[in-house]
């Protein structure tokens, strides 16, 4: 009787222990899938909250910023692994059809489709969609053709023509680098050229032609350094030929005699820049006597922080352009005077101020047009200021203004900036 009832102890005991056992079994098994759950939707709740971010940025046209977020934010997050390649697909597949559309309608031009289409070929998930998309774009292939009448002409040892054509190939065209390319190499074939038969006119004492061959190819060159040193060269031997045969005073009335019309147009023109201390406006242009070395001449009004472009000749010039800009600040102030445009380029980058500009174009050495300052990343716009002073003595452009002088304005073109 006893031992029954110790066995029935016992057994009590066993059944109370197994549940104990059980029952924290389930607590922990529980609160496994709570954490588990919590997880997952805070995860889910992060990645959407950076993908709805990355869209509307992107949709708003913000495409470096939305670029930055997408690849910075979420690191660690496991569904941007999982869900973003599939979700990017889905949001510019929309965007795509939208933006088709649009075009259909007239609302959107061809160049403004290309550049939000180049922007979502850097997420690498619709490119397809996006080549046949191209493809059916007649500007791209006007672009295109002309690609390959360019290289043509280029074989055909017609340097210029082959030059004017390549200038009209698009950013957006798959040639575009090697249209800049085949510049270079022009510019290398032009400047050999002009090199070789300004020689064969200054062995012959023509030093005026020598020097007019030289600046009038600086379209394909640029102010390039061997250039620029032979002029000087060539300036120098025919002013020491004019002052062994004359006097002081007849060398003098002799250089101003043999001095070209055009040149004594640029000194008229600089003479006429140098004294001007009020604003130069489209009512007053044209009382000034001002010419340029092209058809283009260039006022900064300080002021007002506006860069005006104006078009035509002597007496004659028309304002085409009026850009809000930004000069130097204080200690670093924008240096008045009369210059001329002298390079150009798309890119450079100062390591002292860690930022670079895009579509420069220089009018004194270290002075430039450029666009609003970038990293070193070229993606990253540093400062978006423009309308007061901000930059470093540069006149600092909106990317599509600076663009425009850079693709526009001849070098050698009039600047003046008071």
């Amino acid at each position: 009787m006893l031992k029954n009832e110790n066995k029935s102890k016992k057994s009590f005991l066993k059944n109370i222990l197994s549940f104990a056992k059980g029952k924290k079994f389930f607590i922990l098994y529980s609160s496994l899938l709570m954490i588990c759950f919590i997880f997952i939707f805070s995860t889910v709740l992060s990645y959407n909250k950076i993908f709805n971010s990355f869209s509307s940025l992107f949709s708003d046209g913000k495409y470096i910023e939305a670029n930055n977020l997408i690849l910075n934010k979420g690191k660690l997050n496991p569904m941007k692994h999982l869900l973003l390649k599939n979700d990017m697909k889905k949001y510019f597949s929309n965007e795509l059809n939208s933006l088709s559309q649009k075009y259909d309608n007239n609302e959107i031009n061809d160049l403004t489709l290309l550049a939000i289409v180049t922007e979502m070929e850097r997420f690498n998930v619709i490119n397809e969609d996006i080549k046949n998309l191209k493809e059916s774009l007649i500007i791209l292939n006007d672009s295109q053709t002309t690609f390959n009448s360019a290289v043509q002409k280029f074989n055909d040892k017609d340097y210029v023509g082959a030059f004017n054509s390549f200038n009209k190939v698009i950013a957006f065209d798959e040639n575009y680098m090697e249209s800049l390319n085949y510049k270079q190499l022009i510019s290398i074939k032009m400047k050999e050229k002009a090199l070789k038969s300004s020689e064969e006119l200054a062995s012959q004492r023509y030093y005026s032609k020598a020097i007019a061959i030289l600046e009038e190819n600086m379209t394909y060159y640029g102010n390039d350094k061997e250039i620029l040193s032979k002029i000087d060269q060539y300036k120098l031997k025919k002013d020491e030929i004019l002052n062994k045969n004359n006097s002081k005073e007849t060398s003098k009335k002799s250089n101003e005699k043999n001095t070209s019309k055009e040149e004594s147009k640029s000194k008229e023109a600089s003479a006429s820049a140098s004294t001007i201390t009020t604003k130069i406006t489209s009512n007053n242009i044209n009382t000034l006597n001002l010419n340029s070395g092209s058809p283009y001449l260039m006022y900064v009004d300080l002021e007002n922080q506006r860069t005006q472009v104006y078009k035509g000749s002597k007496n004659k010039w028309e304002l085409i352009k009026n850009f809000v800009c930004s000069t130097g600040v204080d200690g670093k102030e924008t240096p008045k005077g009369t210059y001329t445009t002298k390079k150009r380029g798309e890119w450079f980058y100062a390591p002292e101020y860690e930022q670079g500009g895009k579509y420069w174009t220089t009018f004194i050495d270290g002075y430039m047009f450029h666009s609003i300052p970038f990293a070193k990343d070229k993606e990253t716009i540093v400062d978006y200021t423009l309308g007061t002073p901000a930059s470093h003595g540069c006149i600092r452009l909106a990317i599509d203004d600076a663009k425009w002088i850079h693709d526009n304005v001849t070098i050698g073109s009039k600047l003046i900036i008071n």
